[in-house]
């Protein structure tokens, strides 16, 4: 996870969660995930050690998931969640980039695999060295 318990509360004291809730986990794990979605195009995530931009977005859409469960969210945290989102997409088109981070592609288009496709199957039945 990009973001951990204590970063959540510190920051923003308005969640509607005390320490130890399952649901400050579940929304940090979902916003890690979510960020590793948008990043994948163009890094190997999850990243070791993520920039606190990333650190900072994770703790902006956790809040909102929290408080939305929670059935409280202000307009503050929506815009802050909205927010994060956009700048995820730009992260991911390599409109910005992520300060210390090589990308493992410059082709934002191009997302990033771990490697050749290998097929294999039975030998063919028809070919040109048979005569069909």
């Amino acid at each position: 996870m990009y973001a951990t318990e204590d970063d959540l509360l510190t920051r923003v004291p308005e969640v509607n969660a005390n320490p130890g809730d399952a649901s400050i986990a579940l929304a940090l794990g979902d916003a890690s995930a979510l960020i590793d979605t948008y990043l994948a195009k163009r890094w190997a995530v999850p990243l070791t050690e993520p920039p606190r931009v990333l650190v900072d977005l994770c703790i902006d859409m956790a809040a909102y998931k929290v408080n939305r469960d929670g059935g409280a969210v202000s307009e503050d945290l929506r815009l802050r969640y909205e927010d994060a989102l956009k700048l995820l997409k730009d992260i991911a088109k390599g409109v910005i980039d992520l300060p210390g981070m090589d990308a493992v592609s410059d082709d934002p288009d191009q997302p990033q695999s771990a490697g050749a496709v290998v097929v294999s199957g039975p030998p063919r039945l028809f070919g040109r060295d048979k005569g069909y």
